[in-house]
């Protein structure tokens, strides 16, 4: 792209686009940023081992169970299921020759966790929280739920004034602006319009 530099010359920009990868990729420390805004964050092993579940180059339910032993899957649901689907071996083969259920490594037999979550005898002595909860609430309430990895406000009305999803974070309106005066009065709010700006920076 031409354009004059700082000294009143003619120059260029190159101006590159990138295609965002099906991969995730590492520099030679063996280090991955995930590109946030304008800036590059280097990722933890957790947050690296969440964006391959992210991209499909690896899958949760292949991760090995920590803890878990032959013992703690139940065989015969293992052979009700293998009848169902007319396979012809047994069960104990059917659990290390398919899907990866069951690997060995290193002399140990290692539990996956979709063999756990689809044949354990109790799955929730390692998965507390694999679990769905239906709840269901009487008339229209706003609800604000708190989970480890975000927050979510969920209300039945639409956006107020001007704002829109797409630029929520720098269009500010108050629906209620002598309610907002107070709440600003006695500091339960930091200052009017920054709240959603900031905790999407948090």
């Amino acid at each position: 792209m031409p354009c004059i530099d700082d000294k009143g010359r003619d120059n260029h920009i190159v101006l590159m686009h990138i295609e965002p990868s099906s991969h995730v990729h590492a520099n030679q420390a063996d280090e991955v940023y995930l590109r946030v805004g304008d800036k590059s964050k280097r990722l933890g092993f957790n947050d690296c081992l969440q964006l391959t579940y992210d991209k499909g180059e690896r899958f949760f339910e292949d991760k090995p169970v920590s803890g878990a032993e032959l013992d703690d899957l139940d065989i015969d649901l293992v052979r009700e299921y293998i009848r169902k689907i007319g396979y012809q071996k047994d069960a104990m083969a059917y659990l290390t020759e398919n899907k990866g259920f069951v690997k060995k490594k290193e002399g140990k037999m290692q539990i996956s966790t979709a063999a756990i979550l689809l044949f354990g005898k109790d799955p929730q002595n390692f998965f507390p929280r694999a679990h769905i909860r239906f709840i269901r609430y009487e008339g229209t309430d706003i609800q604000i739920k708190m989970f480890d990895d975000r927050i979510v406000v969920e209300s039945p009305r639409k956006l107020s004034g001007l704002v829109r999803a797409d630029d929520i974070r720098s269009t500010h309106f108050s629906r209620n602006p002598k309610i907002a005066e107070f709440l600003k009065a006695y500091s339960y709010v930091k200052g009017y319009g920054e709240g959603v700006d900031r905790m999407c920076r948090e």
